[in-house]
């Protein structure tokens, strides 16, 4: 029996992958998703195939012609406030929220829990020593623990060369990100999905190119962000790569020692 796919169009390649690579590592429907940048390509692959749905911009809307009646359609608007008829969704909402909608469309039952009895767990690594393994160690935890777990990394290092040794590149670092936090909250989730890497199960936030970025933060700004990401509940771990870059490095380490003793 052939399996059940959502296709997924839109013609930046890059966005459309990366949705669809999102959803399949972190196990958001209980079908796959396939990702095209060309209408015709999507056009042809549904032909034959099990398809419950499809999420396209409106401008491919001539395309569904081509395609059975029963498949559902979910069109990616540029707005949320979107003229487009039928079933819409803003692109640039977070990935897991588009995935909670094709469920809706489609009937069937969202696939991302929080997290692991409600708690979200840091885990802050750090060494004086300098390369001493201590990335390599930390992102080998994180993707053993990701096997089971929704984990996110994050690396307070200053190493531009962090993307090319994992074999990605992004416009976007953790200096963005935090950026996106501390001036234009109600973007921060969005941003999140766009400056984040996915290494197998894993989620990844790589480093900001340079070191004044992160000894620009404020430690009472760190505060805020770690609580923040606890208080949201998307993840059982979340991995701290620390570094001397850092304010207030050692009050970071004491304080998770603080929830272990007292939140655990």
């Amino acid at each position: 029996m052939k399996r059940e796919m959502v296709l997924i169009g839109h013609p930046e390649r890059e966005y459309s992958e990366r949705l669809s690579n999102y959803i399949n590592d972190h196990g958001l429907l209980p079908f796959e998703t396939v990702s095209f940048s060309e209408k015709g390509k999507l056009s042809r692959f549904s032909n034959g195939n099990r398809i419950p749905a499809i999420v396209i911009p409106p401008e491919w809307k001539d395309m569904l012609k081509k395609i059975d009646s029963s498949v559902k359609v979910l069109y990616l608007t540029e707005e949320e406030d979107s003229d487009a008829e039928g079933e819409t969704v803003c692109r640039y909402h977070p990935a897991d929220y588009l995935a909670e909608r094709i469920c809706e469309l489609t009937g069937v039952t969202y696939g991302r829990a929080r997290a692991l009895n409600g708690k979200t767990r840091l885990i802050g690594i750090y060494s004086p020593v300098g390369r001493c393994l201590k990335t390599s160690f930390s992102l080998t935890l994180g993707q053993m623990l990701a096997n089971r777990y929704r984990v996110l990394y994050l690396n307070f290092e200053n190493y531009s060369g962090f993307g090319k040794i994992l074999g990605y590149s992004k416009p976007a670092d953790m200096a963005d990100l935090l950026y996106y936090f501390l001036n234009l909250s109600d973007e921060f989730s969005g941003k999140m999905e766009e400056v984040m890497m996915h290494i197998g199960g894993l989620d990844v936030i790589p480093p900001a190119l340079s070191f004044m970025d992160m000894e620009s933060i404020l430690e009472s700004e760190w505060d805020y962000f770690f609580n923040t990401l606890i208080e949201k509940g998307n993840y059982d771990y979340i991995i701290l790569d620390l570094s001397d870059y850092v304010k207030g490095l050692y009050n970071i380490l004491l304080y998770i020692v603080f929830l272990k003793l007292f939140f655990s």
